[in-house]
């Protein structure tokens, strides 16, 4: 069972003991699109790149032993942070949508409003100059 792909995070009431999830494509299809570079996939590069020089440090060797490890701990922290993201994208996202369908499904305690357009008179008559 993939936890990170296309499909999404599988079985996410689950993981997260929520009931506000939402699929990959419903994800895309309302929100703008992921930085690959985002905060948190920088930060996290940044540990997963400083991970291995400083085991190297700690262990008295040369500090950039091991390039691929620092490599592939960088590009770990960046595809963590993507995916980490992306779901705390997806949660917010599902609990906005659970919020609006729970409003939109009881109009007796919700009712809709027509908003006041600046024409109105009840708008007009209340606005006075500030001289």
């Amino acid at each position: 069972m993939p936890w990170f792909g296309e499909k999404g995070m599988p079985a996410m009431p689950h993981v997260f003991g929520t009931h506000y999830a939402l699929t990959v494509n419903e994800f895309r299809k309302t929100s703008h699109p992921i930085e690959i570079l985002n905060p948190a996939s920088v930060v996290l590069g940044f540990i997963g790149g400083a991970a291995a020089p400083l085991s190297n440090h700690m262990s008295n060797l040369p500090l950039l032993l091991g390039g691929p490890r620092i490599v592939l701990g960088a590009a770990a922290g960046i595809w963590l942070g993507y995916y980490a993201s992306r779901a705390h994208g997806q949660y917010y996202l599902g609990k906005f949508k659970y919020c609006l369908e729970y409003a939109l499904s009881r109009s007796d305690r919700f009712p809709l409003k027509v908003p006041q357009k600046f024409s109105d008179p009840a708008i007009l008559d209340h606005w006075q100059p500030v001289r």
